[in-house]
């Protein structure tokens, strides 16, 4: 199987779940596989291992898209978080808004939207009160 989990064209078009065996299905646009490619159903309980999660009050994001204009890519900036179709990573971007720069200002140092800025702001904030 030739599949791009982490596809930055078509984020979210396949993603894993493990049912309550710990059995890993891959979800596809058009059903179930198992690990070999084998069309497969999972049983009743599964849960997607890169989707947003909740653990004793706290929020983890998804980890391949944590926000609209945000990814995760384990080849892209060593997996950080970063913006989309950028190596530009939400570290730097809340670390600049953290000294005081303004989200406008953080944006065109880069060339990014306010919006992109203002989620990399967002999803570190959250990361750090976890």
């Amino acid at each position: 199987m030739n599949i791009d989990l982490w596809s930055e064209h078509e984020p979210g078009k396949t993603s894993l779940v493990v049912d309550q065996r710990g059995d890993i299905f891959l979800r596809m646009p058009n059903g179930f596989a198992d690990t070999r490619g084998n069309h497969a159903l999972p049983h009743d309980k599964h849960f997607g291992l890169l989707d947003p999660f909740e653990f004793e009050g706290h929020t983890g994001p998804d980890l391949v898209r944590p926000r609209s204009h945000l990814r995760i890519v384990p080849e892209r900036v060593a997996g950080e978080p970063h913006v989309e179709n950028t190596r530009l990573t939400t570290q730097t971007l809340a670390g600049l808004a953290a000294r005081g720069y303004s989200i406008a200002k953080v944006a065109s140092m880069y060339e990014v939207s306010e919006d992109a800025v203002c989620e990399a702001v967002d999803l570190e904030t959250a990361l750090g009160a976890a």
